[in-house]
């Protein structure tokens, strides 16, 4: 798992074509609501318990509203199971 927010790094959220929105003259996206560092991470969980297998297949931004959220998936899945949507906690939150 990585260290922190700011050594993750998220290549398909920016950048790729299909993907959300980049700036231009037309649609310079200087009064986004979207925080620049995303506020979910989404899993696909295989098993239960303590033989539960995890992997991360995207990341999420919560609306400012609260009642729903923005997901960018990079992964879909191939074999049964669920999909977990998981705040991202603080370093602080994290080591406790």
């Amino acid at each position: 798992m990585p260290l922190s927010l700011e050594d993750q790094s998220y290549p398909l959220a920016t950048g790729r074509k299909g993907w959300p929105e980049q700036p231009t003259k037309d649609n310079t996206m200087s009064k986004t609501n979207t925080p620049k560092v995303p506020t979910h991470e989404v899993f696909h969980v295989v098993g239960d318990k303590d033989k539960a297998r995890w992997t991360k297949i995207g990341i999420g931004w919560q609306h400012q509203d609260g009642e729903g959220m923005n997901l960018i998936i990079n992964y879909t899945p191939l074999v049964e199971g669920r999909t977990v949507v998981r705040r991202i906690k603080a370093p602080q939150e994290a080591e406790a």
